[in-house]
Formats: C-alpha cells, structure tokens, sequence
C-alpha cells in the first residue's frame, strides 16, 4: 500500500516536471514566420512602438558616449 501511494506521488511529480518543462519551451522557428511576416523590421515599429524595443534602445543610447546627449534630449521630449 505504502508502495503505491509513493508510486503514485512520483508519477504525479514527474506529470507536473513534464508540464513544466513544455511550458517553458520557446516555440519552433516555423511558428514564428506568419508573425515575422506581419511585423515589419523598420525602426519605428521596433524601436517606438513595442516597449521592450524602446528600452532596449534607450539601453544602448546610455552606453554609446556620442549618443548619450541624444538619449537625454529624447528623454526630455517624450516627457514633454
């Protein structure tokens, strides 16, 4: 009896690892081509409009010495 119930609690640990790791897989790269195709590689649509874009390149302004005048007047627009 004692047997099964810890079987039981094994399968049951090894069902919730599964599930886990099928939660975390990044999806295959033929999944991704209708979205690439819809999404356009230009500077407004990368960079402005999706936020992780945005910071990202606001990250890489503060990095970039000549840049870094740049980053801070953008900055003060946008708070404008």
């Amino acid at each position: 009896m004692a047997y099964q119930q810890v079987r039981k609690t094994s399968e049951c640990h090894s069902m919730e690892r599964q599930r886990r790791h099928r939660s975390l897989m990044l999806p295959r790269q033929q999944s991704g081509a209708q979205l690439r195709q819809v999404l356009s590689p230009d500077f407004n649509s990368l960079c402005v409009q999706q936020l992780i874009g945005h910071h990202l390149f606001q990250d890489f302004l503060a990095t970039v010495s000549p840049s870094q005048e740049a980053s801070a007047f953008l900055e003060q627009v946008q708070s404008w």
